[in-house]
């Protein structure tokens, strides 16, 4: 499988001289096309700092990250904003759903945004209403749904741009179980039939039983020769990785 997104050597600090902390140090990651792939660990573990520098919302302290083969050290950032634009959809644990717009209107929001007329993009939205359940409620407010639907509308969002890579922050940290493994199961499905590469970070072992890969956040760094490969991982494969690792 092709490699779409790369990180080298990656690190980053916050604080400068004597008062600098080390957040993330020496993270090798490398995502495949139409993979699934998780990244576990406990909060304050870096899981969060790693997605906004593989989308280039924040700068690395030290090492490289690659998009496609392009890296971003050597790109403008308006080249990089562009990258993430075309390339990167993020779906997170809060919906970030605007309060005014219909469900439709939200998911719609990036082609918008990009300058596209909505008679150029209503076929695309309405279908991915479908897929997700969503075309009876695409005239409804975000505070007229449910957990489950807000979250299934930001996923929506994400695929508007029919981007190749999808970034998850705990997505499903504010929903009920039902509706929580309800989205697990379209992310899996986007890997699977999309071949969409999908990177997961999060907490939840039973999240992370749904990915291709599993890897271990902790203090910042991903513990060695703990990788968990599926197909069929179990809760019970993730519980026992966790408690080796004391975390």
């Amino acid at each position: 499988m092709s490699t779409v997104i790369q990180a080298k050597k990656l690190g980053k600090t916050s604080g400068k001289h004597q008062a600098a902390k080390s957040i993330l140090s020496d993270i090798d990651l490398a995502i495949a096309k139409g993979e699934f792939l998780c990244v576990m660990g406990p909060s304050g573990s870096g899981k969060t700092t790693l997605l906004h520098l593989l989308a280039g919302l924040e700068k690395p302290t030290s090492g490289e990250i690659s998009l496609g083969g392009k890296l971003f050290s050597q790109a403008s950032s308006r080249e990089v904003t562009r990258w993430r634009r075309d390339e990167i959809g993020q779906v997170f644990q809060f919906f970030n759903l605007m309060p005014n717009l219909t469900l439709r209107e939200n998911v719609a929001l990036p082609l918008a945004i990009a300058g596209k007329a909505p008679h150029e993009h209503e076929h695309r939205v309405d279908t991915l209403l479908r897929r997700l359940n969503l075309l009876e409620r695409a005239e409804a407010l975000p505070h007229e749904l449910s957990g489950g639907e807000m979250q299934r509308a930001s996923i929506a969002r994400a695929l508007c741009g029919e981007q190749p890579i999808l970034l998850c922050d705990e997505p499903t940290g504010n929903l009920s179980q039902q509706a929580g493994l309800e989205v697990m199961q379209i992310l899996q499905k986007l890997a699977k039939d999309d071949n969409k590469s999908i990177l997961l970070v999060t907490h939840n072992p039973r999240d992370a039983a749904f990915a291709d890969r599993v890897l271990f956040l902790v203090d910042g760094k991903l513990a060695p020769h703990a990788e968990l490969i599926g197909p069929d991982l179990s809760v019970e494969d993730i519980h026992k990785s966790l408690a080796s690792l004391n975390i």
